[in-house]
């Protein structure tokens, strides 16, 4: 099996560890075969985040669900692959279930906390390129004119 994976996955551990995390076990043919799909799909890491509806190494053209692939398997790779993903945060992408490991883009911390009614609350700065357009902007003045 192992002689398989190895071809197979290169460009594409994410896409594999992903599979991994949707159920698919490690020792099953079936996930060769669903690494194979992403190949003919031509999709890899750089692909990633992939929107599995309508994807062809998910789907047909038609909307059938290709092997070894289940309707809930599919829906669980596109939140699965927040687990090895920093998420890029656009209006489109607003309703993401992030867990306490996901990783986050944070590349600075903005200032000091403050404590919350559920923890600790702390305004950071997110990498742009996980920030594309914002969806909220303010602006504050630096000096006030009365």
């Amino acid at each position: 099996m192992q002689r398989w994976i190895v071809p197979i996955t290169l460009g594409a551990k994410k896409l594999f560890v992903i599979t991994l995390l949707c159920g698919l076990p490690k020792d099953d043919l079936r996930l060769v075969k669903a690494m194979v799909r992403f190949r003919k799909a031509r999709l890899h890491d750089s692909s990633l985040p992939i929107k599995p509806e309508g994807c062809p190494a998910f789907v047909d053209a038609v909307g059938t669900i290709h092997s070894p692939w289940t309707g809930s398997m599919v829906r669980n790779f596109g939140e699965k692959q927040w687990a090895v993903l920093a998420p890029v945060l656009t209006d489109e992408n607003t309703k993401l279930t992030l867990k306490p490991g996901h990783i986050f883009p944070m590349v600075g911390d903005v200032g000091g906390g403050a404590a919350g009614a559920f923890g600790r609350v702390v305004r950071v700065t997110i990498h742009e390129r996980h920030w594309p357009k914002p969806l909220l902007r303010v602006e504050i003045p630096t000096t006030r004119s009365c």
